[in-house]
């Protein structure tokens, strides 16, 4: 069994037969889905012959998923940090657009242009992403 620690809320939430779902930080670092009921709290969520999700935004989707399936009142424990990621036209060009966000307000931007060196455009659209991607995931678990 496993603890979490819940805030005044959840646990008036919890004491009222509500369900709380968190988006937790694992040794790796992982992220799974656990929920906090009367009862206990649970890893209701998990990647099939894995600890945890790779990336933290896999794990919110599920937990937002688990929430809406769920019978009875539910709370979302939103995350202090998360980032966005959206195409943008710059003047080299087009990028995507990394933002690094603590309590919903952008603390950090940056850039990843397509690699236009690459025959493919489809392929450059896609690696930038996946850069962009790999450098948010690895923003958040810096921060843990």
């Amino acid at each position: 069994m496993f603890a979490i620690d819940l805030s005044l809320e959840e646990q008036l939430h919890v004491e009222h037969g509500g369900r709380v779902f968190i988006v937790e930080e694992i040794p790796g670092p992982l992220w799974r889905v656990v929920s906090v009921s009367k009862h206990g709290p649970e890893i209701v969520v998990k990647p099939d012959d894995a600890e945890g999700f790779n990336f933290q935004r896999e794990a919110h989707m599920n937990a937002v998923a688990a929430a809406r399936a769920s019978h009875g009142p539910v709370l979302l424990r939103e995350s202090r940090l998360s980032y966005e990621i959206d195409f943008k036209c710059v003047n080299t060009g087009v990028a995507w657009r990394l933002r690094m966000l603590e309590d919903h307000q952008a603390v950090g931007e940056e850039l990843f242009p397509l690699n236009y060196e690459l025959k493919d455009s489809q392929e450059a659209f896609y690696a930038a992403h996946e850069a962009a991607l790999m450098a948010g995931e690895s923003w958040m678990a810096a921060q843990a």
